[in-house]
């Protein structure tokens, strides 16, 4: 039996708005995943999905509450070790791609392999091997400005499987694209679920949800609900 890749137990996030007034965006959340598994988030805007989508990924810390990342209290970490731990398990896959405009696909997505050290020669493997992955082996040399919605997204796959990461986290990764491509971009998510990555989209349409083995709903800075998806 596989062991708790992510453990999150009791988990509250409130923002401070002035001297003495918060904003709760987390409420007591509460999940375990697998390595492997696949996991939609939905609820409506501001339910706190891409509040939790950044704890999860490091790049923010909860006010209360225990995440565990491969069995270790993320708590018990200095905050300068955060960068170094997202480079080798996190893959980000954002709504508006995040591409750097001045930078080439091959250089944008060589970016976390530069973030983690990794020497030359192999970078440029990796790089390769995952452009190709995502069908855009043809593009390699372009900037973002010249690629379609679709090319851009699968750049930023790209990027965010290119050091093979145990978790890719999707924030809203269809949601400015049409229902084929999308389609398409959610059958690289699942291909690289099936080899191995833990897999969590958040997003608003059920259709894409669809593609996840089970899917929780959040509304205001709660889970409200669940159910299984397809395999």
């Amino acid at each position: 039996m596989s062991k708790p890749i992510i453990e999150l137990e009791k988990i509250d996030k409130a923002y401070q708005l002035g001297k003495e007034h918060f904003l709760p965006v987390l409420k007591n959340i509460n999940i375990t995943l697998k390595k492997g598994d696949f996991i939609a988030i939905m609820g409506p805007s501001g339910s706190g999905k891409s509040t939790l989508m950044n704890i999860i990924g490091l790049l923010d810390r909860p006010n209360a509450g225990v995440y565990r990342l491969d069995e270790q209290n993320i708590e018990t970490l200095p905050k300068r070790q955060f960068p170094k731990l997202r480079s080798k398990k996190v893959g980000f896959i954002f709504q508006n791609y995040n591409l750097l405009p001045r930078y080439s696909v091959y250089k944008n997505v060589e970016l976390p392999l530069i973030y983690a050290k990794v020497p030359r020669i192999k970078r440029k493997e990796k790089v390769i091997n995952a452009i190709k992955a995502v069908g855009l082996s043809d593009r390699i040399k372009h900037k973002p400005n010249e690629l379609s919605g679709g090319e851009a997204q699968r750049a930023t796959i790209a990027r965010a499987i290119v050091n093979e990461p145990e978790i890719i986290l999707a924030d809203e990764p269809t949601g400015n694209l049409d229902t084929k491509t999308g389609k398409e971009i959610m059958a690289l998510l699942k291909e690289a679920n099936k080899k191995g990555a833990t897999v969590i989209v958040v997003t608003h349409d059920p259709q894409i949800a669809q593609w996840a083995s089970k899917t929780v709903v959040m509304v205001d800075g709660e889970f409200v609900g669940g159910k299984e998806g397809r395999e």
